[in-house]
């Protein structure tokens, strides 16, 4: 198992704790994000905090309880999804693609259930394939099963359980073999078995809607051909599938991950198995574990695409949760400014 460690600190007041939380918010903003909202529970409170704008030139910042793409925290909501139908005994994490979808894929007998959970399937990530200018974005229209047909024919890059690579396409085909198992498609049955039974009020699976429903900040990315960035609010998040879809608030995705932890949604036994992580692999079944200096060990799950970023963590029982939502062209930066406002959270 990872390590853990734990320092004791002197309790920060209320007022001091959240004028911290806004000081490295603030420099998140400062170092180059057009805006940035998180919220922060801990110890009891909650803190709804912003910076910055929520639309280039304007001079509103952005709304705290404001709705965002979440993207890749969407795989925590899919992989519980399958861990339900484990629990329930219509599925077993050492089933492979080809039992449930024959044919799907050229080497799908190797590739059980958990390869698919915990990225060690060796399926080559179709993000590559995905269109790459702002009008490709808004008009692209897949579904799962054209997302993993652009890459089947590549084969594995190795054999599965050997090697971790990350590949949204593993969570694409497990929204495939939900709606084989349910005979539901795979939203109707995430919303009615983990979105609504978390009590995720303004969370959707928007499918093919390019618009986000409810108040929200804008998203800007420099994308191929362009010099100047561009908004990025709207686009089709069918193209994230079952692996980022998802539209949500840093309140929802805070109360996901407090359900999930504290046993709300999955039996004890699929649940250790999901947060089972190591050293050597970090990833779990659709959830991250990675070490906090001073708490021991925080789960979650990170999302990003151009002109988005998204960070959720939470304390093993839920008593510490950070959820945020960042508005930047380049999605690889500013990685110090944000550890420094999730370790002021759980270490102040």
């Amino acid at each position: 198992m990872l390590a853990t460690g734990c320092a004791a600190a002197t309790p920060l007041s209320p007022q001091a704790y959240q004028a911290l939380l806004q000081e490295r918010l603030d420099a998140i903003v400062e170092a180059g994000a057009v805006g940035v909202l998180a919220e922060v529970r801990h110890e009891g409170r909650t803190y709804r905090l912003s910076s910055g704008k929520a639309e280039r030139g304007g001079q509103t910042p952005p709304a705290p309880d404001g709705q965002f793409r979440a993207w890749s925290i969407t795989k925590t909501v899919t992989a519980t999804g399958v861990l339900k139908l484990v629990a329930d005994g219509r599925l077993s994490l050492e089933d492979t693609v080809e039992t449930h979808l024959p044919g799907l894929l050229p080497d799908g007998s190797k590739v059980k259930v958990r390869h698919l959970l915990n990225h060690t399937s060796g399926i080559a990530d179709y993000v590559g394939d995905l269109p790459s200018t702002l009008q490709g974005l808004r008009e692209t229209d897949p579904e799962p099963r054209d997302l993993v047909a652009s890459v089947a024919p590549r084969g594995l890059a190795f054999t599965p359980g050997s090697k971790h690579a990350y590949s949204n396409t593993n969570y694409a085909i497990l929204g495939l073999i939900i709606e084989k198992v349910t005979g539901q498609p795979w939203r109707t049955y995430l919303t009615q078995r983990v979105i609504t039974p978390a009590g995720l009020e303004q969370t959707i699976l928007p499918g093919q809607n390019v618009a986000i429903p409810g108040p929200h900040a804008h998203h800007y990315a420099t994308l191929s051909g362009q010099r100047e960035p561009q908004d990025v609010t709207e686009l089709n998040p069918a193209e994230a599938g079952p692996a980022g879809e998802m539209i949500s608030t840093a309140a929802d995705i805070n109360t996901l991950y407090a359900a999930l932890l504290t046993g709300r949604l999955l039996p004890a036994e699929p649940l250790k198995q999901m947060l089972e992580v190591t050293d050597d692999r970090p990833y779990g079944l659709g959830i991250i574990g990675k070490k906090t200096p001073c708490a021991g060990l925080r789960y979650g799950h990170t999302g990003s695409f151009p002109g988005y970023r998204t960070q959720a963590w939470s304390s093993r029982q839920a008593t510490t949760q950070v959820s945020m939502s960042l508005n930047l062209a380049d999605t690889n930066q500013l990685d110090e400014q944000v550890e420094e406002f999730i370790e002021a959270a759980f270490c102040p």
